[in-house]
């Protein structure tokens, strides 16, 4: 029974793979890590935002990275999980709690609508979190500190 289970998913991780594929996150849609526009965050490596999510810290000019999850948009959140952080959202959620367990370290910031995710960001100027890359262009309040996309391009 467990194993069918475990096929199941695999097959379902598969398709959704396929049908997502790279057109949401490096074909019409792209997604972008951004930061406010007065932050002192500079670009970021893809290492460097990986272990940003993932709990771990990032410091830049003796300043330490405040991951902001993007919640607003179920599919962005789980293109972001899967083409920058590189795991399932169940996965990220373990890991993520259990560092918390482990070390004491605070989990992200999650934000659930695009206006308090922009507050924050505009706000907290070592915040950095994620968004469509037509979404971010609309806002001159925020910059773009990685595009994932362009990395693969390259």
């Amino acid at each position: 029974m467990k194993f069918a289970q475990w096929l199941i998913g695999l097959c379902c991780t598969a398709w959704l793979t396929c049908a997502m594929g790279d057109n949401l996150a490096c074909g019409e849609r792209r997604i972008v890590l951004v930061s406010g526009s007065q932050s002192s965050v500079q670009q970021l490596s893809s290492t460097e935002v990986r272990k940003l999510f993932m709990g771990f810290p990032v410091n830049q000019r003796g300043q330490y990275i405040v991951p902001v999850l993007n919640l607003s948009d179920t599919l962005l959140y789980e293109v972001f999980l899967q083409k920058v952080v590189f795991m399932s959202a169940p996965s990220y959620e373990r890991r993520v709690m259990s560092r918390t367990f482990r070390q004491g370290d605070a989990r992200p910031l999650k934000m659930t609508t695009q206006r308090t995710l922009s507050e924050t960001l505009h706000t907290n100027p070592v915040a950095v979190s994620f968004m469509w890359k037509e979404d971010a262009h609309g806002k001159p309040d925020l910059k773009i500190v990685q595009e994932p996309c362009r990395n693969l391009e390259e």
